[in-house]
Formats: structure tokens, C-alpha cells, sequence
């Protein structure tokens, strides 16, 4: 004891010890619990990503099933190769798509040959496929396709027909019911099959 002050040097010591060994498990508990709130975060954010991952894969699949019969064939507005938009809505008993060149030039071949209006007295619409179709094709094909009587819906933007079924060098023809419900899904060559799709036909 020194002018009334105890200046214990081991008591001191001691109690310094003590004070660093709780700044330090204090610094330790911050650390730990910053650390598991990372941890916390890093999982959340991976789950977060697994579940939008999920539901943009079940909402791709939902997009791109085909269709099948039985199956209502949705409303859709394209334009006609005269730059004339036409909105199905209903009332066609057969929709004819072509995804190639080959045979849509084919099926505009057979229609060529038929009155103008033909397609409508049928209530039977076409559908070519153009997109993709390269510039130098288009300056070739599009005025070509001008010249004919009969209607040419063009599909030319990604995914339009992507939930129409397809087979290699054949169109697909689709048969509707009054409600415009698939009742039959046919590949026809159009080249040769066509009278089978129209027996009235030339």
C-alpha cells in the first residue's frame, strides 16, 4: 500500500490478464456470430437461386410442351405476307404449318392451285415458318410469296411455334373441333399427300 493505493503487482497482472482474456472471447463471439450470419446468408442466397432456377426450368418446360390432342390451340396474332395482321380466335378446322423451306414451297405449290379462296371456304389456315430465313433468302422469298392468291401467315419470332409437334421434311396439319380442340395431328407430305388433307381439291 502506497499513499493509499494497494499496488499488488501480481493482483494486477491478473486482473489485466483477465481483461484482455474477455476482450477476447468477446472479439471471438462477434467473429462467430458474424460468421454464421455469413454462412446464414450464403445458404439463403442459394436456396433463393435454387428455387428461381426451378421455377423459370418448370416455366420453360410449361412453354415448350407440344401439343397433343386434346389439347386447345391458343389464340395468336400473325401478319400475312402482305404485312396484314390476321388474329386467330376461333372457327378454323385445320391449321397447316410449314417449318422449312421445302415444304412450304411445296404446300404454296398446291395451293397455287386451287381458287383464291379456297383456305377460307375450308376454314383451314397455312402457317410458314420465315424466321432464321437469312436476308438474301428473304429479298427472294418474300416478293415471291406476294404474288400468291391465297393467305401466308408468317411466323417470324422466336418460340412462336414452339409448341407446334414437327417432323422432318412433312407440314404439320392440325384438325380442330367447333371449340378449337385438337382432334387429330397429321405430317403430310406436301408434295404428294396434300388431296389427303383436301380431297375436293385439284
Amino acid at each position: 500500500m502506497e499513499d493509499g493505493v494497494w499496488t499488488n503487482p501480481a493482483a494486477a497482472q491478473s486482473l489485466g490478464a483477465i481483461a484482455w482474456a474477455s476482450r477476447l472471447a468477446a472479439f471471438q463471439f462477434c467473429v462467430s456470430g458474424l460468421f454464421v450470419k455469413i454462412q446464414f446468408m450464403s445458404t439463403l442466397r442459394h436456396l433463393t437461386c435454387l428455387v428461381v432456377l426451378a421455377f423459370v426450368s418448370a416455366a420453360g418446360s410449361a412453354a415448350a410442351e407440344k401439343y397433343k390432342v386434346g389439347d386447345a390451340l391458343d389464340h395468336f396474332t400473325l401478319k400475312d405476307q402482305h404485312e396484314k395482321e390476321f388474329t386467330y380466335t376461333g372457327g378454323a378446322r385445320l391449321v397447316i404449318v410449314a417449318f422449312t423451306m421445302g415444304p412450304g414451297r411445296a404446300t404454296n405449290s398446291f395451293l397455287e392451285r386451287q381458287p383464291p379462296e379456297f383456305l377460307e371456304r375450308q376454314h383451314a389456315l397455312f402457317i410458314s415458318n420465315i424466321h432464321g430465313m437469312p436476308g438474301i433468302g428473304r429479298a427472294f422469298a418474300l416478293p415471291k410469296m406476294k404474288k400468291y392468291p391465297h393467305r401466308i401467315l408468317l411466323a417470324d419470332a422466336e418460340g412462336l411455334l414452339d409448341r407446334y409437334p414437327t417432323t422432318e421434311d412433312r407440314v404439320t396439319v392440325l384438325e380442330l373441333d367447333a371449340k378449337g380442340v385438337i382432334i387429330a395431328i397429321r405430317f403430310i407430305d406436301p408434295a404428294k399427300e396434300m388431296t389427303r388433307v383436301f380431297p375436293e381439291a385439284k
